[in-house]
């Protein structure tokens, strides 16, 4: 018997809702030519609304939640299609994804001003350990598919050029979009020819760098559980 979630009854001004149920749709799909029995292997969510029963199917169990989550708090309707779906979601990933994007360009921003007036290169580097070095990796995990010893050599190397940028007084609009390019560069040439061209002050300092946290980073986005 499948596994569901309790009934509960949500009394709105204009309808009756109940809470869903969601479960493992293991049942019996069909058979092959040569009479093997294939079944089902998805999630299905189902939800009463003024006594009609509305169903919507995925592979994954969190996707069952979100669309129960939407269609209780009206965001969605429940004749609403996968690609309706998918489309509403990917607007709110956007906008989020907007936001962040302008967060770490002032924030970036002001640190390179800073760097400007006292010549101190503290705060980006904390700032690059601690905040863009991680992004990098999961960006080199899911984007540009790179394993482990490669996402540590290329964006060690890149975190270099861009403090060599910054050193030698050249305006970073991005820091994030600058790494983001310089390793899709990594990607088609499979190195950063003029690496041994940065200061002697910048190698130093990026050599100086304890990767062992930036490869469980890489370990834990490659596993998709961050």
């Amino acid at each position: 018997m499948p596994q569901v979630q309790h009934q509960h009854v949500i009394n709105t001004k204009d309808r009756i809702v109940t809470e869903g149920t969601i479960y493992h749709d293991h049942s019996l799909k069909g058979y092959t030519k040569s009479g093997k029995r294939i079944f089902k292997d998805c999630w299905r969510a189902e939800i009463m609304i003024d006594g009609e029963r509305y169903r919507h199917r995925s592979s994954e169990r969190c996707d069952c939640e979100e669309w129960l989550k939407a269609v209780r708090s009206n965001r969605i309707r429940p004749t609403d299609n996968k690609a309706d779906w998918w489309r509403m979601e990917q607007k709110k990933d956007e906008a989020a994804r907007v936001d962040e994007i302008i967060v770490s360009h002032a924030e970036e921003s002001v640190l390179l001003y800073e760097y400007h007036q006292s010549g101190d290169l503290t705060k980006i580097y904390e700032y690059l350990v601690k905040r863009l070095l991680p992004h990098m990796a999961y960006y080199c995990a899911h984007t540009l598919h790179f394993g482990r010893d490669t996402t540590l050599v290329a964006s060690k190397q890149a975190v270099a050029l861009l403090l060599t940028r910054i050193v030698n007084g050249k305006p970073i609009l991005s820091f994030t979009a600058s790494c983001k390019k310089m390793l899709r560069v990594y990607k088609q040439q499979g190195n950063f020819f003029y690496y041994e061209n940065a200061p002697e002050e910048v190698k130093l300092m990026v050599n100086g760098m304890n990767l062992d946290e930036l490869a469980k980073v890489w370990k834990i986005t490659k596993d998709r559980r961050l």
